[in-house]
């Protein structure tokens, strides 16, 4: 008789201990999940600061190129300004 007590709460024990597990693991996997998204979130925004630094790159040169061509065609210009006068 006095055994049953003893037994449930031997059950009762069990099941605590079982549950407390579980949440272990589901806390550890949160924190491994967590952890690979903010790894993958920042190799992700490291990815497109350098696409968006390639890009300003490229713009640079484009415009620098542009302000070539510019000034060659100021001196073209000038030089049939002169030619002009000459005449």
């Amino acid at each position: 008789q006095s055994q049953e007590p003893q037994k449930h709460f031997q059950d009762l024990q069990d099941q605590s201990q079982e549950l407390q597990s579980q949440e272990l693991q589901s806390q550890e996997q949160q924190s491994q999940e967590q952890q690979s998204q903010e790894q993958q979130s920042q190799e992700q925004q490291s990815q497109e600061q350098q696409s968006q630094e390639l890009q300003s790159q490229e713009l640079q040169d484009q415009s620098q190129e542009l302000q070539d061509q510019s000034q060659e065609l100021q001196d073209q210009s000038q030089d049939l300004q002169e030619l002009r006068d000459q005449s």
